[in-house]
């Protein structure tokens, strides 16, 4: 294949669809920088339009936990500036993709929308909106999208994950634990909803079950080749705080009482759309 649009390439080395798919052959091959190389050379011709540009984006996609995160957002502002017009669903969708790597979320929302209303159905949509609206803190159209994706069983853990975090933060906690325990009993070795749990749990000083929590985590994480170090490593510090809280925080009510009012800040911050990630940590 590649022998194949070398040859095109030097017949017409304006080939834009050459250099395109040279870059997504090399990409399968791991030599990610000669892709980069190509992938820009295809952005630089003027006859580039969104549907090889859409390419673009989909070939950095596949592989976006090797390329650089650098050179990922270098590709998406390029592709912006193109001010190209996307003329189908795969066009919109991955313009919108361009804007929420470099987190201009209002430009990707109006993106994803315009493709929901193109396609209908499609969890591929309904996922960015849900990570969209969670990251506008809107708490009823980050749910609205949860709940299609739940409905359809797709992308269960992380629509549920999103779910129970916004009913937390709306200060629903119940109704957030509930949502986990039942997902977790329908799927109980999703091991990123045992540390959501977790983290709720504590939040509520139910440091025992928290633990417990903790602890399905970690056991899950410890069978599975694919797990990460690092994410290990957290859980295992994790269960470790958890047990020194569950030895002493019968005999330390001011643990207690910073954490009811660190919970009551976190509920009120989100309300006031200032909430983010670090409050909770």
């Amino acid at each position: 294949a590649l022998e194949c649009f070398n040859n095109a390439i030097r017949v017409d080395p304006s080939n834009t669809t050459a250099w395109v798919n040279k870059g997504a052959t090399l990409s399968t091959l791991g030599q990610l920088d000669e892709s980069l190389q190509c992938l820009h050379k295809a952005l630089d011709i003027k006859s580039i339009n969104m549907r090889l540009a859409s390419m673009v984006v989909a070939i950095l996609a596949e592989r976006i936990s090797e390329f650089r995160a650098a050179d990922i957002n270098s590709f998406c502002k390029k592709i912006i500036r193109l001010n190209l017009k996307p003329y189908d669903v795969d066009g919109l969708f991955n313009l919108g993709i361009c804007y929420l790597q470099i987190e201009d979320l209002d430009n990707a929302l109006e993106l994803f929308l315009k493709a929901e209303q193109s396609t209908g159905d499609d969890n591929g949509i309904w996922f960015q909106l849900m990570e969209i609206y969670f990251k506008k803190q809107n708490p009823d159209k980050t749910i609205k999208y949860c709940d299609k994706l739940i409905n359809v069983k797709q992308h269960v853990e992380e629509a549920v994950n999103k779910k129970s975090r916004v009913l937390s933060y709306t200060g629903k906690y119940g109704q957030a634990v509930s949502l986990l325990k039942e997902t977790l009993a329908n799927y109980p070795k999703m091991s990123f909803l045992w540390l959501t749990l977790s983290e709720l749990q504590e939040e509520n000083q139910d440091f025992n079950e928290a633990l417990t929590s903790a602890e399905n985590c970690l056991k899950l994480l410890s069978q599975y080749e694919a797990s990460s170090r690092a994410k290990i490593q957290y859980v295992t510090r994790r269960v470790e705080m958890l047990k020194q809280k569950t030895s002493s925080s019968s005999s330390s009510p001011e643990i207690l009482q910073a954490l009811r009012q660190l919970k009551k800040a976190e509920v009120e911050s989100y309300k006031q759309k200032h909430h983010i990630d670090a409050i909770r940590h």
